[in-house]
């Protein structure tokens, strides 16, 4: 996040699983902290995928019709891989 944020990047989304998920709760929470420590005036994007792997996390993104972003945090490897696919 702190990388993200030093290149200028404002609109920051989170793509995760399930928020009740321990490991995606603490990681959307880290994202969450950073965004609020360093531009307190943004609102977090979440963008959930149904189950973390490779086809739902492309296919949260390629669906996805929220708020336009700039760069992706993503909970896991396979969906950060993935979901470069996708933009």
């Amino acid at each position: 996040m702190n990388h993200l944020i030093s290149l200028g990047h404002e609109k920051i989304a989170f793509l995760g699983g399930f928020v009740n998920h321990i490991s995606i709760k603490q990681r959307y929470d880290a994202y969450k902290n950073a965004m609020n420590s360093h531009l307190s005036n943004v609102k977090p994007i979440f963008i959930e995928a149904d189950i973390l792997s490779v086809d739902h996390g492309y296919e949260a993104i390629m669906n996805y019709k929220g708020e336009k972003f700039t760069a992706l945090f993503a909970a896991n490897d396979k969906n950060c891989y993935w979901c470069y696919q996708s933009i």
